[in-house]
């Protein structure tokens, strides 16, 4: 459960533990790094370990220090992001898509950064 271009490496990592593995159903991706690029690590990971699922687990706007207003109701940008964001992951071997603050306030508390 880490960010998308660290999953080959985790993944690597995890599989050559012959303990570990036999526990490992799939992989869980976070999104906070995707604007980085790199959606192809999901299909080097897919055709390294094709029985394993990949879902993204972690997600939402407004969590990064630069973005100054938290919660933004209504924005059409935002809801670009998450599009964006889903469609690609799907076209590359994801499964799912989990948004992190789905049920929050209207004020986007109660959460650990207390924004």
């Amino acid at each position: 459960d880490d960010q998308r271009p660290l999953l080959p490496g985790w993944a690597n990592e995890i599989m050559e533990d012959t303990d570990a593995a036999k526990y490992v159903d799939g992989w869980a991706v976070h999104w906070y790094v995707d604007f980085l690029g790199a959606p192809g690590v999901l299909d080097r990971v897919n055709e390294m370990y094709p029985d394993k699922f990949i879902l993204f687990s972690e997600a939402c706007t407004g969590s990064y220090p630069w973005e100054l207003q938290k919660v933004l109701l209504g924005s059409w940008e935002r809801g670009q992001e998450y599009i964006n964001d889903i469609i690609t992951n799907l076209n590359h071997w994801s499964t799912g898509w989990t948004d992190w603050n789905l049920v929050l306030d209207m004020n986007g508390g109660p959460n650990w950064a207390n924004n």
